[in-house]
């Protein structure tokens, strides 16, 4: 026969231990799965009257709400939120990166087709004799890129 593992369970008497499965572990369990749903305490729960004092957080104002939820944050809590938020924050980032790089690659890919139309009409009309003075006006590139682009 194999026996269960033993659970975690923090009660009001018990404090923080391990416990067996048990009727009381099991009523720990019913009422953290139906907590939401409990209107009044149930009939024979008497020893969670404290959890529910507790748990009463409606009738608080905001700065005793604020205080107490900030009472519920472990440590453990503010580095898997903190871990979040900078695995957000990475992300974040690498899209802006990534949307940055495709910005300037648009750029650079214009320029570059600009100077590619430019060469192509230089040669055009290097190659039906327009001379070399009305190319410069023309295209307001200097005789030096005329020729290298010609040669």
């Amino acid at each position: 026969m194999r026996c269960r593992p033993p659970l975690r369970v923090r009660g009001p008497k018990e404090g923080i231990g391990r416990c067996r499965r048990d009727a009381n572990a099991e009523r720990w369990c019913y009422l953290f799965r139906n907590l939401a749903t409990f209107v009044t305490i149930p009939g024979d729960a008497s020893e969670f009257e404290p959890i529910f004092e507790i748990a009463r957080t409606g009738e608080l104002d905001p700065n005793e709400l604020k205080r107490y939820l900030s009472t519920m944050v472990t440590e453990y809590d503010k580095l898997v939120i903190g871990e979040y938020n900078r695995e957000l924050g990475r992300k974040e980032g690498r899209e802006q990166g990534r949307e940055e790089g495709r910005e300037e690659g648009r750029k650079e890919g214009r320029k570059a087709g600009r100077e590619e139309a430019v060469r192509a009409m230089v040669l055009e009309m290097k190659r039906i004799g327009i001379p070399a003075e009305q190319i410069v006006r023309i295209t307001h590139l200097s005789e030096e890129q005329i020729s290298e682009i010609s040669n």
